[in-house]
């Protein structure tokens, strides 16, 4: 055995070691740029009245990655209020069907909107007239 064909070999071997970490690389690559895609999905926020068929569909949606109770909380805010200054009271943030549908809304890549159920006193507490100026409103 020649010290050539050792550095010989050790060369081959450097290079497939090289191509392998390449693919791995690019796989890794390629799936970040998945997961940013995913992240940055916008979803819709809805208020709906089950009872009445009425959903507001809020103008702001927020990024799959910022998807939290506390960012919901913060844009069911800046919603006028019929009593200035007084915040809102909103039961359904606190159902755990809405922390379910929080969550598979956080997870899932099929999910674009989250649903609030309220009930007609909860939308009471907002101006519906300003509302209806700030958000989409349908019925269901």
């Amino acid at each position: 055995m020649t010290w050539g064909f050792f550095w010989e070999q050790l060369d081959r071997f450097g290079i497939i070691i090289g191509l392998i970490t390449g693919v791995i690389t690019m796989l890794i690559w390629l799936h970040l740029k998945w997961r940013e895609k995913k992240d940055n999905d916008l979803i819709a926020v809805n208020l709906l009245d089950l009872s009445v068929g009425y959903k507001a569909t809020l103008p702001c949606k927020i990024r799959r990655k910022n998807l939290t109770r506390a960012e919901l909380q913060g844009l069911l805010g800046m919603l006028p209020m019929n009593e200035k200054g007084k915040r809102y009271e909103l039961d359904g943030l606190n159902h755990v069907d809405f922390f379910s549908s929080l969550e598979k809304a956080q997870v899932s890549r099929d999910i674009y909107e989250v649903n609030i159920l309220c009930t007609n006193d909860d939308l009471m507490q907002f101006d519906k007239a300003r509302l209806e100026t700030f958000c989409e409103i349908s019925e269901i």
